[in-house]
């Protein structure tokens, strides 16, 4: 793994699909072991720090939480406090409205543009919220996305869904590297 200039190892780290604030996704999702709401937010968020170390990156591909208030959207982006990539879903209607007001998003925190290709771990990865399919034929970049909530079993083709509900952890480059190379051996 790459070193930061202190000497500590850096990596990459990505997920989506915290839903947190959403009561409904702990019936969706029956693999979430969280008695209550509040139980998901703090267990998720700590799930953050405990496996995200301070120099490390988080690509966070969307639907983190299920709020349409911009001020808790920006408490719950303020919290991840790791260097976080984030990537709109189709749930994170807090951050347009946050933007909208002209709320600063967290300075650890950079909104991309869904579907780009990004070097993650020092290989190139299409990111992206939702499953899709790329059919240009020089387009040969793993797509990782979430929104599927683990309905999607084992890499499909060269896509693979890395939401906090397919493994319930949050999944390092390496072990997806590991994962899309079992698929294709």
């Amino acid at each position: 793994l790459p070193r930061s200039p202190g000497g500590e190892r850096m990596a990459d780290y990505v997920t989506s699909d915290f839903h947190l604030d959403h009561k409904n996704i702990l019936a969706y999702c029956p693999n979430r072991p969280f008695a209550s709401v509040k139980e998901m937010n703090e267990a998720l968020m700590q799930e953050v720090l405990d496996t995200v170390g301070p120099r490390d990156t988080l690509w966070f591909l969307g639907d983190l939480t299920l709020t349409r208030d911009p001020l808790i959207f920006w408490n719950h982006l303020r919290k991840l406090t790791r260097t976080t990539m984030f990537f709109p879903g189709n749930h994170d209607v807090g951050l347009r409205k946050m933007r909208r007001r002209r709320y600063d998003v967290p300075k650890n925190v950079t909104v991309c543009t869904n579907y780009g290709v990004h070097q993650v771990g020092g290989l190139l990865y299409r990111l992206g919220h939702k499953p899709r399919r790329f059919n240009a034929p020089d387009d040969n970049f793993p797509l990782l996305h979430g929104h599927s909530h683990g309905h999607m079993t084992g890499p499909r083709g060269n896509s693979l869904d890395v939401g906090w509900d397919q493994r319930n952890k949050i999944l390092s480059i390496d072990e997806i590297q590991e994962i899309l190379e079992e698929a294709t051996a």
